[in-house]
């Protein structure tokens, strides 16, 4: 297969910018203006336009209000309730602030929709009480670590919603194939967590709690439940009884006014003069994915004008390629990508090539992008551009290369699972095919 001069052209900009320490949003918009100017007559003017409608995306509309309703959570205190309700059920096993740590994980990552933001959030409360009580830093530090890479995996999910944005793909299915891969994930690291504990990385002490006090601390717990009810029912619906209400993008509205009512209402501990302070807080993060898919997907426009995915697809079918070899070399692929780069570069510039040569092999879009997610979810605590790792360095205010060691024995833990996921398709695709049934 002859590589095209305009393909070459491209990614050697690409390239370029990024070596010249460009945002990873300009060196992808950059690059497809100059492949624009050099070998088509397309009128910048066109570009521009491009750009505003890759933007204009209803589905995309979810991602900044599922960022505004994390910002609240972190500014009130739902995500303190959410540990204290793990901890009253899981916190009298050994190793308990660990496994409470990861089950808090699991339930804010249901709101969330962030790697980034479970860490940050439940990071800030678990992982300085483990240092202190004379945890191991490879438990305290990883097991967190870890866990946080649930929020990209267990819906809503930031990264699902932008690889159903890019590849058409339903996000509803996506949503709901993510849940017993995410369940699998919990199920691992709970089970190393104890297995960690019985080699004496935990101080051994056993806590226990007295009826009462387990019963307030579920009891104030108990209305955080309302916020990963209304998103689950809202988009699915209950079979027999209620059938789905709303989209996944009006999910994140809904759910930033399940949490102004919860963290306001009920708890009465965020003020509504609070939410500018919030907006203003996420507000960054917000501009910075949206800049990215933009100029990613006008990245994805100026390949599909130049047919590149679908000549890689045709070229694959026509050596017979097999699939399991192919997911083989996306996984590699994606791997090495994550070492280098954040989770929603990552979709936005290999999904526009990838993907038509996956369903050209006839893997399902679904099952494809789970694995995709897992990928990411590897990448989130690989160095040197793991963000949770820097997370982590900022909370416990230890060396990069401390936090490294304390994540290596989980990053092993995830490859298991990418390969389970990877070669057995019927855990992705059992949830959406029964609702499609």
């Amino acid at each position: 297969m002859l590589i095209p001069l305009p393909f070459i052209v491209l990614v050697l900009f690409l390239v370029l910018f990024l070596v010249l320490n460009a945002p990873i949003f300009v060196a992808l918009g950059l690059s497809s203006v100059v492949l624009a100017f050099l070998f088509t007559d397309t009128p910048l003017n066109i570009l521009s336009g491009q750009f505003y409608s890759n933007l204009a995306s209803f589905p995309l509309m979810a991602v900044p209000f599922f960022l505004l309703a994390s910002g609240i959570m972190e500014h009130s205190t739902i995500s303190r309730k959410i540990v204290n309700m793990a901890d009253a059920v899981v916190g009298s096993f050994r190793g308990g602030l660990a496994i409470t740590g990861l089950v808090a994980c699991a339930m804010f990552a249901s709101i969330s929709g962030s790697s980034l933001a479970t860490v940050a959030t439940i990071g800030n409360i678990v992982i300085p009480k483990m240092l202190e009580k004379g945890y191991d830093k490879r438990l305290a530090i990883g097991s967190i670590v870890a866990g946080g890479t649930l929020g990209i995996i267990i819906p809503p999910s930031v990264p699902l919603i932008i690889y159903g944005t890019v590849t058409g793909t339903s996000v509803v299915k996506l949503f709901l194939a993510g849940i017993v891969p995410g369940l699998i994930i919990v199920a691992a690291l709970l089970i190393a967590i104890i297995i960690f504990a019985n080699k004496g990385w935990d101080p051994g002490e056993k806590r226990t709690f007295t009826f009462q006090q387990r019963g307030k601390m579920l009891r104030d717990g108990v209305w955080t439940l309302i916020i990963p009810f209304v998103i689950f029912v809202g988009i699915y619906g209950v079979p027999g009884f209620v059938s789905a209400i709303f989209t996944p993008t009006e999910a994140s509205m809904v759910t930033i006014l399940t949490c102004l009512v919860v963290a306001g209402v009920i708890y009465r501990d965020f003020r509504y003069r609070d939410i500018p302070r919030v907006v203003a807080k996420s507000a960054p993060n917000i501009g910075m994915i949206l800049m990215i898919v933009g100029s990613a997907l006008l990245f994805s426009f100026e390949l599909n004008n130049e047919r590149i995915p679908q000549m890689l697809a045709n070229y694959l079918v026509s050596i017979d390629l097999s699939p399991i070899v192919f997911l083989l070399m996306v996984n590699l692929t994606l791997l090495v990508a994550g070492v280098l780069m954040d989770a929603t570069p990552i979709i936005l510039i290999f999904m526009p090539v990838l993907f038509p040569s996956a369903v050209a092999l006839g893997i399902d879009p679904i099952h494809f992008g789970i694995l995709t997610v897992v990928n990411l979810e590897i990448g989130c605590i690989t160095p040197p551009v793991g963000v949770n790792l820097f997370m982590a360095s900022a909370i416990t205010k230890q060396s990069m290369l401390e936090v490294i060691r304390s994540a290596i024995p989980w990053v092993f833990i995830l490859l298991l699972i990418l390969l389970l996921v990877t070669y057995v398709p019927a855990i992705t695709l059992f949830l959406p095919n029964l609702m499609g049934n």
